[in-house]
Formats: structure tokens, sequence, C-alpha cells
């Protein structure tokens, strides 16, 4: 895995949840910690964008051998993390992963399928999917929704000659606009535990009832 990277998004400030998601704790585990360990199990090129709280956060990750990359302009979404962080990744790397630090059901051995699909496919985009959840089908709003559409996200995977469009991202929305741009290049993956995040009070109960305090 000499040639491959992953970045972790968590430069964010948590707003609906109310306090910092990256301190959230599973068996007396910050998700910083955690996250960053699932991916140093990876790889050793483990890069960590933070942002909001950033002097709180780094000491967390002291004893780990991850680079920390600072966001400056982490208000301004998503897309920026993933910008500064591609703008540091060493020549030699060939292809990133890139994860959000709140995505607490993964670890190595489901995100395996979605890395040998790259290994196997290395010109491509290779993508955590699922199908839409119907209780999300029931209360879409948008008359230009169907059904039958997967959702598509991070993790995802993207080959260098990606690394350059990245670098220019800006807005919310991370890559998905890029993927959607080259989605004839895009392969999916299922990887229903990728769409279980931590965005709200709610998200942390159904945490708990996982990992009890």
């Amino acid at each position: 895995m000499d040639n491959f990277a992953v970045i972790i998004l968590a430069a964010g400030k948590s707003s609906r949840l109310g306090h910092p998601k990256q301190l959230v704790e599973i068996n007396g585990e910050s998700l910083l910690v955690r996250q960053c360990k699932v991916a140093l199990s990876i790889t050793k090129h483990v890069y960590c964008v933070l942002g909001y709280e950033a002097n709180l956060l780094k000491p967390l990750l002291i004893s780990l051998p991850v680079t920390l990359v600072a966001n400056p302009l982490w208000q301004q979404g998503m897309s920026s993390s993933i910008s500064v962080a591609i703008k540091c990744l060493p020549e030699a790397i060939k292809h990133v992963m890139i994860v959000l630090v709140d995505q607490w059901q993964i670890n190595k051995s489901i995100l395996t399928p979605l890395i040998n699909t790259s290994f196997d496919n290395k010109c491509n985009i290779v993508t955590s999917s699922c199908s839409r959840n119907k209780n999300i089908e029931a209360n879409h709003k948008s008359q230009s929704y169907r059904p039958s559409e997967q959702r598509i996200g991070p993790p995802s995977i993207f080959p260098k000659k990606y690394f350059s469009e990245l670098s220019l991202l800006s807005g919310e929305k991370g890559a998905k606009a890029l993927m959607m741009k080259q989605i004839d290049q895009v392969i999916k993956v299922n990887l229903p535990e990728a769409f279980i995040d931590l965005d709200t009070t709610n998200d942390l109960s159904k945490l708990r009832d996982v990992y009890p305090e």
C-alpha cells in the first residue's frame, strides 16, 4: 500500500449535533482516533484534516503516525478539506480514499471490498453505495427523484488522474459533483455501513444503542 493514501475529513463544527462529533467516544476511544487507526490499518499514508477546534483535537493524535492537515477555510465546506489535503499528497501516491470522521461503522474488513475493487480497476473511481431507505423515499419531495436511485458517497477511492480536479473543489458537497460528472467512470460497491453517520442527536442515540457509554 505504498502508493495508497487515506484522507480523513474531520474539520467540521458538528453544528447539528451541538458538540464536536470528533470527540464522541466508542469504548473509551474518540471517533477521531478510531478513524485514524482504521486508516492506519490500511496504509501508512494517512492524512487527517482538522479545522474547527483544531487545537483541542491535535493532542489526541500526537501518538499516531498521521499527517495533520490544517484547513483554515473549513467553514466553506467539505470540498475545502479535500482540496487542501490533496495538495499535501506526495508525488508517489497513485490512489486516495476519502473517509468521513463520523462513519462510525466502517472498519478494515468492511472497506476491503472497496479497496480490492479499486486495485482491480485502477483507472476508475470506486465509491460506496446503497439503496435508499424506504422512509427516505416516502418523505422525499423532489419530483425528479426516482425510488430506484442508489445513494453514493464516501468512502470513495480516486486514482491520481483525478487529483487535480479534487484539488479545485469548492462548496459543501465534497467530491460528489466530480463523481456525478464522471459517472460512467464510477464503480459502485454496496457498503450500507458507510451511510450510517453522526450528524444529529438522534444519530447519537442510535450509536449509543450499539455502544452504550
